[in-house]
């Protein structure tokens, strides 16, 4: 039976089972999980249900996945389109490993009512175009992030930041892009940081900039800075992310160029140049309008996923998966709903990318002595 969409402004919907809403599942940890060895002072990364039932299908052995603290905290984290585990038995959100589709999310006639007072009419049809915005936002954001977790010089520099800093990580989480506005437009509510603080932020900060990202959600979860059409405001746009992109700004007087003369224009301010770029050289070959980079974008999104559930595997069942490989990929491919064939391929690249080793990358940064 196809999953019915999720009705707002209908609470006994909202409320019930296992199809509650996203933003009111509950993420608070069971009691009896809080101190755990492998929760307590930890990043635990869940691994969807979906995928636990697939793996255990697949791979023999006496052991199941699908049990205790894997099934628990996963099911708390639900579909991971928001919640993609716990940091110190805290929820770590991370938008790009899965997504629901707006066109899922269905208004009934209490909410279309209230929208339509609020001057909002057609909003069902609104959310269904949004829809085509937001599914490509997103997809390109995903793709990115995998693209960036398979570029060694990436991963090395994160690998090494987080090494560097593992004692504050450990104290405070790692740091967002926390400048939006540049020195020449102050901020009355701006904070200070100590300067041992302030020189923390700054590594991380020039690491963001460097990488294209508003932060990241955990080591290996990379948050790609996410593009703002319209923008909500200049100041907004200004500072250092004005350095790793370009406001664009079209009266509403004048008219809108045809559809390649605006490419053209757009591709001219933001990729012009490639003086300092030239590290994301591969990728924005990979995305100039002239290059047709669906398959790519794709690939590089499900590369995304694979890489993040096989890590989490070697992590914590490298002997349940041990010489298995064929039937792992037989079960990640089932559960993402693509051939065995693409997966094994996946597995090859990545492997050639990052090398024989690349499972053993850990989730967790040390904490501290």
């Amino acid at each position: 039976m196809a999953e019915q969409p999720q009705r707002l402004g209908d609470p006994h919907a909202a409320a019930s089972g296992p199809k509650m809403a996203a933003w009111l599942r509950g993420t608070d940890l069971p009691s009896e999980y809080r101190e755990h060895e492998l929760v307590s002072n930890q990043i635990f990364l869940t691994l969807p249900e979906g995928l636990l039932d697939a793996i255990d299908k697949a791979i023999d052995g006496p052991n199941k996945l699908a049990d205790g603290i894997e099934l628990k905290l996963s099911r708390i984290c639900g579909d991971h389109t928001q919640h993609v585990g716990f940091r110190n038995a805290a929820p770590i959100v991370y938008q790009y490993l899965r997504r629901q589709a707006a066109a899922n999310i269905s208004l009934n006639e209490s909410a279309l009512k209230f929208l339509s007072h609020q001057g909002i009419a057609d909003a069902q049809s609104k959310l269904q175009t949004a829809e085509r915005v937001l599914r490509r936002h997103f997809a390109i954001a995903k793709s990115y992030a995998g693209w960036l977790l398979t570029h060694p010089p990436y991963v090395e520099e994160q690998d090494t930041l987080v090494r560097a800093h593992r004692q504050e990580i450990a104290q405070r989480g790692t740091p967002n892009l926390g400048r939006p506005v540049t020195a020449k437009v102050p901020s009355e509510i701006q904070v200070t940081p100590a300067p041992a603080l302030q020189r923390h932020v700054a590594k991380f900060e020039a690491f963001y900039l460097r990488w294209r990202l508003s932060g990241l959600a955990a080591p290996n979860l990379p948050l790609p800075i996410p593009p703002q059409t319209p923008a909500p405001a200049a100041i907004f746009t200004a500072g250092p992310m004005n350095e790793v992109g370009a406001l664009f700004y079209l009266p509403d007087t004048y008219p809108v160029p045809s559809r390649d003369e605006l490419r053209a224009m757009i591709e001219d301010a933001l990729h012009g140049g490639q003086e300092g770029v030239e590290h994301l050289s591969g990728w924005i070959k990979m995305i100039r309008g002239g290059n047709t980079a669906k398959n790519a974008i794709t690939r590089f999104g499900r590369i995304l996923e694979i890489q993040h559930y096989s890590r989490i595997l070697e992590e914590r069942h490298s002997d349940q998966i041990k010489r298995q490989q064929g039937r792992l990929e037989r079960a990640i491919a089932k559960f993402l709903k693509v051939s065995t064939e693409t997966v094994h391929k996946d597995f090859l690249f990545i492997r050639k990318r990052l090398g024989n080793e690349w499972m053993r990358r850990a989730n967790n940064t040390p904490t501290m002595d």
